[in-house]
């Protein structure tokens, strides 16, 4: 059985979850469709001035909670630092129960230990890597409409919020053999980062197991490595 393998990326009125709530929250299963829900979605919409209510965020966070407590994994960009800690505000503020302990990849410090980039931004990833979907600028101006409830400016941060999701997926087909906590995603035998067939590659000593079995993902678009017990 494959693994669920999450995608997820937020939008808010605010960096701080006690000041600000939940705007949109785009999330995908691994080779699945981009899926975001927004407060258009959840909250009454006054079609006279094109504004919806952008305070109350207590119907989307119902459903965030329950996506996100259905997966296996989670994959984020800088979701450790702030995605999950503004969730997990404003699920509190909710009064909906704790998520469950689930894996969590933030390719964010996977770029940044491994890698010497200019920037760690998702958009300087996928300039440096050429990723086919670039991001969206967000402007000033359509987050500060957004924040009022202006639907227009949250249809444009949806557009932002989705393509953010589409860019992550593209960034952890390439980042992910530098994830050296890689959840196991497949058999014992395949490789843990995508459940392919391995090649042995030799041995490595360790301080404090002794002699372990190094090994390599047979699969050129992976490519990861790891070592087992010899």
């Amino acid at each position: 059985m494959s693994a669920n393998i999450l995608f997820y990326d937020i939008e808010s009125t605010d960096l701080k979850g006690d000041f600000g709530n939940m705007v949109a929250f785009g999330y995908k299963l691994l080779g699945g469709e981009t899926t975001v829900i927004s407060l258009l979605d959840t909250n009454e919409i006054c079609a006279k001035c094109r504004r919806v209510d952008a305070v109350t965020d207590k119907s989307l966070m119902k459903q965030a909670h329950a996506i996100l407590s259905a997966a296996d994994m989670w994959v984020t960009w800088y979701g450790k630092g702030f995605d999950a800690k503004f969730i997990n505000t404003r699920i509190m503020d909710a009064h909906l129960p704790p998520l469950p302990d689930i894996p969590h990849v933030d390719l964010y410090f996977a770029a940044k230990h491994h890698l010497a980039l200019s920037s760690n931004r998702l958009a300087n990833v996928q300039n440096f890597l050429g990723l086919p979907t670039e991001k969206t600028a967000l402007t000033k101006r359509a987050w500060r409409q957004a924040q009022a409830g202006h639907v227009p400016s949250i249809e444009y941060i949806i557009d932002h919020c989705e393509k953010d999701v589409d860019v992550l997926e593209q960034a952890y087909e390439r980042l992910k053999p530098y994830v050296r906590t890689h959840p196991r995603v497949g058999d014992l035998g395949g490789c843990r980062t995508c459940g392919s067939p391995v090649h042995r590659r030799g041995y490595a000593l360790s301080s404090t197991v002794g002699r372990r079995q190094r090994v390599q993902c047979a699969n050129a678009r992976c490519g990861a490595w790891e070592t087992r017990r010899a």
